[in-house]
């Protein structure tokens, strides 16, 4: 069968790209290396490189940065634990991709046509556009020969994954009880005792202040502190110092004149009669008849786009009156190619024959064929420049920077020099750092500055902050951890211990409270406003307190429950009301719905994936697992 990804398969291995974006969740090439090095694991023969693990677990360090933001925990993304991980699911998704190419299941050519056509990324005023097609593959680094092969795995590979979403459900009855709870409403009054109506009958001796601050040394302690230099490298900042020349410019231009502009593209359609090249010659010469005897019918001026839809063997352009859109040259199958060239627009080709079987050619459009001035790619080629030359100069800086750190262990000035950056100060640095900031908060970097630099005297070796920032820094002064003078504490440590008194007060008549109203007794009690909440709606109950009404029992009612809340003294509440929801909402049930499907599959899934590891032939490097970034 002939289809327009067959055609067109330079196209077809380009627009494949796009497959990444809602398939891959690791990068794709980790599961089809076959260099990089040494192997960090093998799965069924299948090698994972260790160049590729590496670039997984600094793309993964990444995002996780990302998503944690000013709480990212640097000693978490070098964690064993964390390595680990990634590498774990690099081997779980091999073994689906695996297990579903060798049980034959595929992507159908019609089926992959449709979902390329609706990939936004790489469409022009709704059409299907190839030099945004061809850029995007340039930028992402595959090669058309391997990227194909790759994509169709990932796909496979996520419809294994998909089977189980598709083949769990759940009970509905145990769905409604648990959306029945989920949506349960609880009219829930509160109450609180404080501390605060304690504090004036609290009297606190001079001995027992004292004596707090002696068994508590740690409550007052200062952290050893440094004050610091330290030398940055930024990749970034790096680059901006790269000077173009005119002539590299205009040699670069002239190499790749075709990227400039806008080249040639061919808009046409088409009708296809498809035959197998291995088909016998009378079922070849069938085929070249029907596509003559369809060539006369346009030519006595039958509509060319009726004709295709009722009788072209392409799925994919059929449907679209035979229309193709736009392409360059080298997209195309040669014969083809040659042919859809040659026309002049609104002209209709004879019969074509190329391996997939005879084409009729319409011409209905000629776009772009102009070429970009020098100026006007200037900067377009400049950045381009400065980006390939970035990544060499940055490898370069990073062996100098290195190189004077360890030579000139007593001071960086001379690195800072050869870097041509400044020499920084930080003070105030302590062993917890500062999570809020990306260079004190680097657990690698403060490590070396306590446990090397302080006691060794000279620099620290170059970090890694990542993998576009490197540092190393040394201790001017340093101030030793110290416990704050009793005076100075004082007053702080007697309001301390009055407010842990009167929190002692307060919880005791809240539990002698409780105890009466459990037994049934009238007690008199400030209840506040009732509050109707739900699972959903906790409508300004904090999540404790939530947790705390919703496990109470409610029978009868009304109910009681209570907690301690350090600092704040003593919460009551008050449950007058269980009943369902006044208003059920059918997308929360489907939600529900959908949530438990959700879990049955993931449960499967890793169920599968533990019988596919078990039987299958997975050897992991641990040696290499715990080896620490270069």
């Amino acid at each position: 069968m002939f289809d327009f990804f067959r055609n067109n398969r330079r196209v077809a291995q380009v627009i494949l790209g796009l497959l990444i974006l809602p398939f891959a969740v690791w990068g794709l090439e980790s599961y089809f290396s076959g260099g990089g090095g040494d192997a960090v694991a093998t799965v069924g023969g299948v090698r994972i490189a260790e160049r590729d693990y590496q670039q997984q677990l600094a793309d993964q360090r990444d995002a996780l940065r990302e998503q944690m933001g000013e709480r990212f925990d640097p000693a978490v993304a070098e964690s064993s634990k964390f390595r680990l991980a990634v590498l774990e699911d690099m081997i779980n998704r091999q073994l689906l991709i695996g297990t579903a190419v060798n049980s034959g299941m595929t992507v159908p050519d019609d089926k992959l046509a449709e979902i390329i056509r609706k990939i936004p990324a790489f469409q022009k005023d709704g059409k299907f556009d190839v030099k945004s097609y061809d850029t995007l593959l340039r930028q992402q680094g595959f090669t058309p020969a391997t990227f194909q092969e790759q994509i169709r795995s990932q796909i496979v590979g996520e419809q294994n994954n998909g089977l189980f979403q598709r083949l769990q459900w759940m009970p509905q009855v145990v769905v409604d009880r648990a959306a029945d709870l989920g949506e349960q409403e609880r009219d829930v009054q509160q109450a609180l005792i404080s501390p605060d109506q304690y504090l004036k009958q609290i009297s606190v001796t001079a001995d027992e202040v004292k004596q707090y601050f002696d068994k508590n040394p740690k409550d007052f302690e200062v952290p050893a502190r440094l004050k610091i230099e330290y030398v940055l490298l930024d990749a970034d900042k790096a680059g901006e110092k790269i000077a173009i020349a005119d002539a590299d410019v205009e040699a670069f231009y002239k190499a790749n004149a075709g990227k400039f502009g806008t080249a040639e593209q061919r808009r046409a359609s088409h009708i296809l009669i498809g035959v197998d090249k291995a088909a016998s010659a009378a079922a070849k010469a069938a085929a070249k008849a029907k596509a003559d005897k369809l060539l006369a019918e346009v030519k006595a001026g039958k509509d060319f786009g009726a004709l295709a839809k009722a009788n072209s063997s392409d799925p994919g352009s059929a449907q679209q009156d035979g229309d193709l859109g736009a392409f360059g040259r080298g997209t195309m199958v040669k014969p083809f190619e040659d042919a859809a060239f040659a026309l002049k627009v609104g002209e209709v080709s004879g019969v074509v024959e190329t391996e997939f079987g005879y084409h009729i050619i319409k011409l209905t459009g000629i776009e772009g064929g102009s070429a970009g001035s020098l100026a006007e790619a200037r900067p377009q080629i400049e950045t381009e420049l400065r980006k390939q030359r970035s990544g060499k100069l940055f490898a370069e800086l990073a062996e100098t920077f290195a190189d004077a750190v360890y030579e000139q262990s007593d001071s960086l000035a001379g690195a800072a020099q050869k870097l041509g950056v400044p020499v920084q100060t930080a003070d105030g640095v302590t062993r917890q750092g500062n999570p809020r900031d990306p260079l004190l908060g680097n657990a690698k970097f403060i490590a070396a500055l306590f446990d090397d630099a302080l006691p060794n005297k000279r620099n620290t070796e170059v970090v890694e902050l990542s993998n576009k920032q490197l540092v190393a820094g040394r201790v001017v002064t340093s101030t030793p951890a110290s416990i704050l003078p009793f005076e100075t504490v004082r007053s702080d440590i007697e309001e301390r211990l009055k407010r842990r008194k009167a929190a002692d007060l307060a919880i005791a008549e809240g539990k002698r409270i409780m105890a009466d109203l459990s037994a049934g007794k009238d007690v008199p009690v400030k209840w506040g406003a009732n509050l109707t909440v739900s699972r959903k709606k906790p409508t300004g109950l904090p999540l404790p307190a939530m947790q705390l009404v919703f496990r109470a029992k409610t029978a009868p009612l009304p109910s009681y429950a209570a907690v301690e809340i350090p600092g704040q003294g003593y919460a009551m509440f008050r449950i007058n009301r269980v009943a369902p929801p006044t208003v059920s909402d059918p997308a929360e049930r489907k939600r529900y719905s959908d949530d438990a499907n959700r879990m049955m599959a993931e449960e499967e899934q890793k169920i599968y994936q533990a019988a596919l590891r078990a039987s299958a032939k997975v050897d992991v490097k641990q040696a290499m697992v715990d080896k620490k970034d270069r």
